[in-house]
């Protein structure tokens, strides 16, 4: 059976304008196995990318899958409006959905 990783990435904006995430990663479930780590960039776009390597790296670690939600200061939809609006789906019509 395949492992399934839950991985939680909380992102926010330092007052000097820098991006920071904390990842957070239920390893295994059964045995309260946690990994936290945290990973900073000059923009959203090179922060998400930063924790998505971290993310492939322990899964390859693991040999599992992962299942990832990205959120900015705690709220899912803060961080697809930041995010869209930062590489510039905001501009052309793109929405998100309640």
């Amino acid at each position: 059976m395949t492992k399934v990783i839950e991985v939680i990435a909380n992102y926010s904006q330092t007052p000097l304008r820098t991006w920071t995430a904390t990842i957070e990663a239920d390893i295994d479930p059964a045995s309260g196995e946690l990994m936290a780590t945290q990973v900073s960039a000059t923009t959203l776009k090179e922060c998400q990318q930063a924790v998505l390597d971290q993310i492939q790296e322990l899964a390859d670690t693991v040999k599992g899958l992962y299942n990832t939600v990205h959120l900015l200061d705690g709220d899912p939809q803060k961080f697809i409006q930041a995010y869209a609006t930062h590489i510039g789906f905001a501009d052309s019509g793109w929405q998100t959905f309640d």
